[in-house]
């Protein structure tokens, strides 16, 4: 991901700014990202956006493990597993 000069801004000018740049969060929906002595140190960004974040890693990494244990052959096969979802959805019922 390409970091964007118009979203840095430094932690003092964010301590001055706090407002204006959480408003601006808001509004463009764009993540800034906060320096300390010129170097990329923390990044601010809406809630929702972390979160929507979050969820997808979280399915791309099961996703990645799936992948690696179908590689090692470490599957089940189909059948196995129809067997039993059967079985506990008339446990179920």
């Amino acid at each position: 991901m390409k970091i964007e000069i118009d979203n840095l801004s430094s932690v003092s000018k964010f301590r001055n700014e706090t407002a204006s740049i959480l408003s601006a969060i808001k509004e463009t929906h764009s993540p800034v990202i906060l320096t300390q002595r010129g170097h990329p140190s923390f990044v601010l960004e809406e809630i929702d956006t972390y979160r929507q974040k979050t969820e997808r890693l979280e399915v791309l990494e099961d996703i990645f493990a799936s992948l690696q244990e179908i590689e090692k052959g470490e599957t089940i096969p189909n059948d196995e597993v129809m067997a039993d979802l059967e079985k506990r959805l008339q446990e179920y019922q």
